[in-house]
């Protein structure tokens, strides 16, 4: 067994290092992995607190984490219990070359989860508070190489060896983002309105204008 697995790890097919997760909500942060067993989940630096993880399908990918601390206060990241709420946020990449006026090349776009936002807490007397997303999508580049080509022209040849010329590359970056919108508690909510003008640095995006507490009953 430890052969077939050195063997994976040097066909690239297994990964030797685990994927590290940041988390922050209340009292708590820190940083957390899933063991080689792929079940337990271990905190950095150590928390007395359980990390559950749930998948829609075997071997798909993980929708809500479920954390729960010593005071029995169950806390939901992702996509919700009830499938009520998505606190899902994912990263779309792609390659792009160009040369001149033409384009060159494509990659085809690799979406990866990249967060797991906070949509319920849930007290051991049922009570709960639930968090609200609008969908809030951007894009945008980050350019990597560039190269330029000029003619070379010699006294006794004037025709040129190469034309006038460039190429170059960039990653597209596409977030498909959460934006909190709300939040619902027992006798009450807070909610989050936007201006209905876009940000002048990030032009897909608008800005936080007001924040609106209500009390019920």
């Amino acid at each position: 067994a430890r052969y077939e697995r050195y063997n994976e790890v040097r066909q690239g097919r297994a990964d030797t290092e685990p994927d590290i997760y940041f988390f922050n909500f209340g009292n708590y942060s820190g940083k957390f992995f899933v063991g080689e067993d792929g079940v337990n989940f271990y905190t950095i630096p150590q928390q007395k607190i359980m990390i559950n993880s749930i998948r829609e399908v075997v071997g798909g990918p993980i929708v809500r984490f479920v954390i729960t601390t010593t005071d029995g206060v169950k806390y939901e990241f992702g996509k919700s219990s009830d499938n009520v709420r998505d606190g899902i946020e994912k990263n779309g990449t792609y390659s792009v070359c160009h040369n001149g006026n033409y384009q060159l090349s494509t990659e085809l776009e690799e979406t990866i989860t990249s967060s797991w936002y906070l949509v319920h807490i849930i007290s051991p007397r049922g009570y709960t508070i639930t968090f609200d997303y609008d969908q809030n999508d951007y894009s945008f580049r980050t350019f990597g190489n560039e190269t330029n080509y000029y003619k070379h022209i010699t006294m006794s040849d004037t025709d040129s060896e190469c034309d006038n010329r460039f190429t170059y590359c960039y990653v597209r970056n596409h977030i498909y983002g959460k934006r909190l919108r709300r939040i619902n508690f027992l006798h009450g909510k807070v909610e989050f309105d936007t201006k209905t003008t876009y940000r002048a640095d990030l032009t897909q995006d608008k800005a936080l204008e007001y924040i609106r507490i209500y009390k019920i009953g």
